[in-house]
């Protein structure tokens, strides 16, 4: 089974960079932040690995978004 990891702020600085390293080791990384720019290209770097959701954790919709996200990864 694939490793899986969701990285909130994934969008810029650590959250960025992290979310590289785990994609280029090998894991399915799950994506999300306000930004969707560099979540898009991210997921066109690795397109088999990366799954992006927009997501702003002030709004109401930010959990029903994070499910969905996670449910892309496959739980």
């Amino acid at each position: 089974m694939m490793k899986r990891i969701v990285i909130m702020g994934a969008s810029s600085g650590i959250g960025l960079r992290t979310a590289e390293i785990f994609a280029l080791t090998g894991w399915h990384v799950g994506v999300a932040a306000r930004n969707e720019g560099p979540l898009r290209a991210l997921k066109e770097m690795f397109p088999t690995q990366v799954e992006y959701e927009v997501i702003d954790v002030t709004r109401s919709d930010a959990p029903h978004k994070l499910t969905e996200l996670i449910r892309r990864l496959g739980g």
